[in-house]
């Protein structure tokens, strides 16, 4: 049976896995959008480096394994995770940590584990993981909004291949600049002073979010996902927010801000609903959710890393057999 004909769990479609793949790339355009009028057209280049070295990964290890190359490659779920990896990475990565946590998301997060339907852990997650422990400078650098409007096209999309000077364009995220202004002794309402505010947060990152919301809406409409993991996971993530900032808001950002702010709305509609790695019940499904959104403000907030997204996600998809066990029956491919 081709890879691309498997129907994956928890996914309320009728429709391929292959089909659902595609729909969730389609999903992910808006907030794509949004991050090159942020960051710049790098954004597309690390996409497309991304790409590159997942398709010729995968290529790779469909031939050794004697199976199709073609409709197995392009069955989409490779390049879901490629492109949910490329987003998720600074835009001012240079090409060859990009190819490294690629290759490491596909083969050994991936692959190694079977391929399709047999991963335990996120891939997408599992190689930022994998890059942000390896590369902590890089990745924690990421470009200012609209700094990369002093390049030209061309300039912005060679920068992963020239990232000389590339450090007078960079600076801190909302989340590594609350971080920092508490680390100096600022409080929560003398960092807000000297920023611009929007809604909710951060003005421009708080498009960014909502953008991925907006996509994440349109999954909801499709039934592409099912409302259990996202919802769950926003309201226990505010929840924790929103506790925190009654016990002190000097301390603890207030949960409107973190809600749209970093990876939260990405996190939420297109890496913890990956249907692999999740648990198989309703249940199951909302107890994960509340591990991932509980999780993400705790690392997010007390942990040494500015978001948590990724270090959640892949703390639990250790507990999903566990929670299959006691909450389900075991997921069937």
């Amino acid at each position: 049976m081709p890879v691309n004909k498997i129907k994956l769990p928890l996914l309320h479609a009728d429709e391929t896995s292959s089909f659902i793949m595609y729909q969730v790339v389609l999903a992910l355009v808006p907030g794509i959008a949004v991050l090159v009028w942020a960051f710049g057209f790098s954004v597309l280049t690390q996409i497309g480096i991304a790409l590159i070295t997942t398709i010729l990964a995968e290529a790779l290890v469909f031939l050794l394994r004697g199976k199709p190359i073609i409709s197995n490659v392009f069955d989409g779920s490779g390049i879901v995770t490629a492109i949910l990896l490329a987003i998720a990475l600074p835009p001012t990565l240079p090409w060859w940590i990009v190819v490294i946590g690629s290759l490491f998301a596909i083969i050994l997060a991936k692959h190694l584990y079977g391929g399709t339907g047999f991963n335990i852990f996120n891939p997408a997650m599992m190689g930022y993981v994998a890059l942000i422990i390896a590369f902590p400078k890089e990745m924690t650098s990421w470009a200012n909004i609209g700094a990369m409007q002093e390049l030209s096209i061309g300039q912005q999309l060679a920068l992963a291949f020239n990232s000389d000077g590339i450090d007078a364009y960079t600076g801190a995220t909302p989340l590594t600049g609350i971080k920092d202004s508490l680390a100096q002794g600022l409080t929560i309402d003398q960092h807000f002073a000297g920023q611009e505010l929007g809604i909710f947060g951060m003005k421009n990152w708080e498009y960014i979010n909502f953008a991925f919301l907006l996509g994440g809406l349109y999954l909801l409409w499709r039934r592409i996902i099912s409302w259990h993991i996202p919802v769950v996971l926003l309201l226990s993530f505010s929840a924790f927010a929103l506790v925190f900032n009654l016990v002190d808001p000097q301390i603890y950002s207030p949960a409107s801000f973190q809600m749209f702010a970093g990876g939260t709305m990405l996190g939420a509609f297109f890496i913890a609903t990956d249907p692999v790695t999740g648990p198989a019940s309703v249940r199951g499904k909302m107890i994960f959710a509340f591990m991932v959104g509980s999780l993400e403000y705790i690392i997010r907030t007390f942990g040494g890393y500015p978001d948590g997204v990724a270090f959640a996600v892949v703390i639990s998809n250790m507990f999903v057999p566990l929670i299959d066990y006691y909450t389900g029956p075991v997921r069937q491919s």
